[in-house]
């Protein structure tokens, strides 16, 4: 998750940055889709982790579009260009955007497991219950295709990744 935590750093530590990641997602016309990007914190937290992943996961498309226009700007010092770049080079990998997908739907199914057994409302002998529960979430996830992977899988495959609901037209980063 470093690269996820430099990157948020990069965009929450300059209004620029994050007005030029709005823009470009307004003008693709995914406006509505952008989510903000969220700091991962080093307890890792299960519901926090799940919403910075899957926010990053959402907002890539735009990110990627940012940090590449970012690298077009004259006058940029050759050490932002190595750590812009280094970051771009691992979030255009299959493995980075793959890891994020999975991960994702990983928390899915911890989450739901983390919300029932801390609920006050629940009795701690529905505890056996919700853990038969996450581990069939588990188990499915080792034969199937979760959520958030089928969702993006076609554009992957097209070598494509784009905004929350892939393939809108106009929302799609090649």
């Amino acid at each position: 998750h470093k690269v996820i935590q430099q990157v948020y750093a990069h965009f929450s530590q300059s209004p620029h940055q994050q007005r030029r990641l709005e823009a470009l997602a307004e003008a693709w016309g995914a406006g509505d889709l952008l989510r903000k990007i969220t700091n991962l914190f080093l307890v890792r937290f299960v519901a926090s982790e799940q919403v910075a992943v899957n926010n990053f996961a959402t907002d890539l498309p735009a990110i990627i579009a940012a940090l590449q226009d970012e690298l077009d700007e004259v006058g940029i010092s050759d050490e932002k260009r190595t750590k812009l770049n280094g970051w771009l080079s691992k979030m255009l990998q299959f493995k980075f955007i793959g890891h994020l997908l999975v991960i994702s739907d990983v928390h899915t199914v911890s989450a739901i497991f983390s919300k029932e057994s801390q609920s006050d409302a629940n009795l701690i002998i529905d505890v056996p219950t919700f853990k038969d529960a996450a581990k069939a979430g588990f188990e499915k996830l080792n034969t199937s295709l979760g959520t958030m992977c089928t969702r993006r899988l076609q554009n992957l495959t097209d070598k494509k990744i784009s905004m929350a609901d892939a393939g809108k037209p106009g929302r799609v980063l090649k």
